[in-house]
């Protein structure tokens, strides 16, 4: 299982050949990723990537009759608040996680590669257990969140900087 949320790494995955190759050796490559559909699919279609993924976790979106992108929340807060405090309102990466893991372990699933970069990559890095990679991006909101709280991660964490750098680390581990 392999939940990717950042869209320009995964463009820059394509390049170095990781996604295709990771996908070939039975990883399920999944979005989570505070952005919207429309976007995300727009993206992935463009660059021949959507065919990677098995889910795309993202706010829904659609184009009203003006033709305006619409977006709305992951995570409803006015019918039920997600209650974490790490993540906003419209969107628990953390929550999805947990729903990723439970179902992936009936499926006989069990280890985790999660990529980030952003402060919003913290609340599902907690959600990872021993055996599992939390791989945030070097000097980037998430790497500095990990280097300087005190909460508790399980998953061992492996730093990257580069394309080439995390398709090594992402298909050796």
């Amino acid at each position: 299982m392999l939940p990717i949320n950042f869209l320009p790494i995964n463009l820059r995955l394509r390049r170095a050949g990781a996604l295709p190759e990771l996908r070939r050796s039975k990883c399920e490559l999944r979005v989570v990723r505070d952005a919207n559909v429309f976007f995300v699919e727009t993206i992935l279609k463009h660059h021949g990537l959507l065919e990677c993924f098995t889910e795309i976790n993202t706010n829904p979106s659609y184009v009203d009759e003006e033709g305006r992108l619409r977006i709305l929340p992951f995570h409803h807060s006015t019918t039920s608040s997600h209650g974490c405090k790490l993540c906003p309102a419209n969107m628990c990466k953390g929550k999805i996680i947990d729903r990723i893991k439970y179902t992936s372990s009936i499926k006989g699933k069990n280890r985790f590669i999660y990529l980030g970069d952003g402060k919003g990559d913290y609340c599902p890095g907690l959600k990872l257990n021993q055996g599992d990679f939390l791989m945030p991006r070097k000097n980037y909101p998430l790497w500095d969140l990990i280097l300087s709280n005190h909460h508790p991660l399980e998953a061992e964490v492996h730093e990257w900087s580069n394309a080439e750098r995390l398709k090594m680390k992402s298909c050796s581990g």
